[in-house]
């Protein structure tokens, strides 16, 4: 026999179930609290976010990660953003839109067309981030606050460009973002609303103040973008001694972890440009080359069409038509480059939107697939459940009606006296059944002064007709009065027939209520 397990036993197996689940939960939260400071680093500080995410896999093993796909490719797809791999990211924050959606994961879905937005405004096709963006919104969760957030402020960002207005987007991003309570992200969404606002007579104050708190933080780029942003100011303004002024401030902050990422080609372009509008002709000329030679260094070849337009205007303006005709060429083969460039992006962008959406109706079709079998499976269990019911009461019925019938017998029985002698007839054979006649005789002999009675006043009924009276009359059921005579209900029913003919009843007369009376002493017919 096999032997029962003990209490100990059955305290060991909760002891180890119970360590088992709160490990999984501590090692769960330590991967998220890590993939959340990647997340952080990689918008802030991309270089530490770099090292951290590479060290992921040595800090948890295939399995431990395996069920956060679509959050390590949504790292990668940021880091790629980050590093100016624009094919790389969409490739990364593919397959996280496909493992998200899959998932049901709406944050990462949210996270992931984020970041795709910000990569067709890099391509400037508008519309197509503001779709992207507008399916931020429409995936997030009122928790996600900051890609909610975000996703409103790159409207306001296309609808600027658009030549929209983007006052609605820009407060309701506004407000999300500043309700985080975070500094880099407060600092992006005041610096946003500067630029798009244009009347604002603080304008160049606050840009100064956001300049001076990147700086704090340590976001050396972010304030040279901010410089670069209030040297556009002045240029306008043709202020063009405070425009070269900030952009002296802006080139040595311009310094990045990436190379390709660096806005020192950039800010070179633009100090030229300035200069150039000045008529300092020979310096203007320094800046274009440099910024080409920077390109070149940093593998930035879709941003020298700038500097070589640039070139040209300068070849026309100081006669040099040969040199202006190089320029052109190149600036038009950058151009070329850059828009071939843009349009297999956006091809490519187009293409994860078209992907994902044919993902999420498959799996829209398979969830209402997945309710037909459902209902269609409940439906069967409870047919078959009815069906079952149905065939327990029909055969409790039909035992209870065999019970009934067996204790009418036993009660006639007993009122006979002829136990024994019903059993002795039940293991006879229908042949000396027939032979012997036991059961009648002996019910003749217990309702001799009945039958007595009731063959005086009925001359026209037979012997067997009489027996068949009394039974009818003592309420007997016409089961065990079949038991008795051995014979079958539809006999009985042609013998009730018979008699009812015998004494001129009508159909269906109740001879039980009729014979009755005879079987009382004092009673007679009248």
């Amino acid at each position: 026999m096999r032997k029962p397990i003990t209490p100990p036993v059955y305290l060991l197996i909760i002891f180890l179930y119970t360590t088992i689940t709160i490990s999984a939960q501590k090692t769960h939260k330590k991967v998220q609290d890590d993939l959340l400071n990647i997340e952080e680093k990689l918008y802030f500080y991309p270089a530490q976010g770099e090292d951290l995410l590479v060290g992921l896999k040595y800090r948890f093993n295939k399995k431990e990660l395996a069920n956060y796909q679509e959050s390590i490719h949504f790292l990668h797809g940021l880091l790629a953003y980050k590093k100016a791999q624009p094919d790389s990211a969409i490739h990364h924050l593919e397959k996280a839109l496909i493992a998200s959606t899959k998932k049901k994961n709406k944050l990462y879905q949210a996270k992931s067309q984020l970041i795709i937005g910000w990569l067709s405004e890099r391509t400037g096709y508008w519309e197509q981030a503001k779709l992207n963006y507008l399916k931020v919104i429409q995936v997030a969760q009122q928790k996600h606050t900051y890609e909610r957030g975000m996703a409103y402020l790159g409207i306001a960002r296309c609808k600027m460009f658009l030549r929209e207005s983007p006052d609605d987007e820009l407060e309701k991003g506004r407000a999300l973002i500043k309700s985080l309570n975070s500094l880099q992200n407060n600092l992006y969404a005041d610096y946003l609303a500067c630029n798009i606002n244009h009347s604002n007579p603080d304008k160049l104050k606050q840009l100064q103040h956001i300049a001076n708190s990147y700086m704090d933080l340590g976001l050396n780029k972010k304030a040279a973008g901010v410089y670069k942003s209030i040297s556009s100011y002045y240029r306008q303004k043709r202020v063009l001694d405070s425009a070269l002024y900030y952009l002296d401030k802006a080139i040595p902050l311009s310094i990045s972890d990436y190379p390709e990422t660096s806005m020192t080609p950039s800010l070179h372009q633009h100090k030229g440009y300035v200069l150039l509008l000045k008529k300092e002709y020979k310096k203007a000329r320094f800046h274009f080359n440099k910024s080409i030679e920077l390109c070149d260094k940093y593998k930035q070849q879709t941003t020298k069409q700038y500097a070589y337009d640039c070139l040209y205007r300068l070849d026309t303006i100081q006669g040099d038509f040969k040199q202006a005709f190089y320029h052109l060429s190149e600036a038009r083969k950058n151009e070329k480059i850059l828009l071939n460039r843009t349009k297999r992006q956006l091809s490519k962008i187009m293409e994860v939107s078209a992907n994902v959406k044919v993902l999420k109706e498959e799996a829209a079709l398979l969830k209402n697939q997945e309710k037909n079998t459902i209902l269609i499976s409940i439906i069967i269990i409870l047919t078959l459940l009815v069906v079952w019911i149905t065939s327990m009461n029909r055969n409790k019925q039909k035992i209870l009606r065999e019970k009934e019938a067996r204790l009418e017998l036993q009660k006639l029985i007993s009122g006979l006296g002829e136990v024994k002698l019903l059993q002795k007839n039940y293991t006879l054979s229908d042949q000396e059944k027939r032979e012997t006649h036991l059961l009648p005789d002996q019910f003749e002999a217990s309702y001799a002064e009945h039958i007595k009675r009731i063959r005086h006043q009925f001359k026209t009924l037979t012997d067997d007709d009489v027996r068949y009276v009394v039974m009818f009359a003592a309420d007997i059921s016409d089961d065990v009065i079949a038991q008795i005579r051995n014979i079958n209900r539809p006999s009985i029913l042609k013998t009730k027939r018979r008699i009812r003919t015998k004494l001129g009843l009508k159909k269906g007369h109740d001879l039980k209520a009729y014979f009755l009376p005879y079987l009382n002493n004092n009673s007679t017919k009248k």
